[in-house]
């Protein structure tokens, strides 16, 4: 295993914590809280707006911190692999993005 591979699978790791965390942060009623503090708007849909926004974010920063993880775990294992991954991971992400972006606007 060349140590490129070794820094792939490290960094991928890392980040896919980061992920989970960002994800359990908007998941949080502290978050909520915060998010429906600083709306300009005190209506009550306003508030029912942001909590599907933050839980989908949420949500979708979870699924894709874990598959992080993953892929830097199968990275570490079957480094021959990494490439191929590379490009499903790419696609997923490419994806969950659209998605966001389309559910949101």
């Amino acid at each position: 295993m060349t140590s490129k591979i070794l820094l792939l699978a490290i960094a991928f790791i890392i980040s896919g914590i980061i992920f989970i965390a960002a994800g359990i942060y908007f998941i949080s009623s502290r978050f909520l809280t915060k998010l429906n503090e600083a709306s300009p708007l005190k209506a009550p849909e306003t508030f029912k707006k942001n909590t599907f926004r933050a839980k989908g974010f949420g949500y979708t920063s979870l699924g894709l911190g874990a598959l992080t993880v993953v892929w830097g775990i199968i990275t570490f294992i079957a480094p021959q692999a990494a490439a191929i991954m590379g490009l499903v991971y790419l696609f997923i992400l490419m994806i969950a993005v659209g998605i966001l972006i389309f559910m949101f606007r």
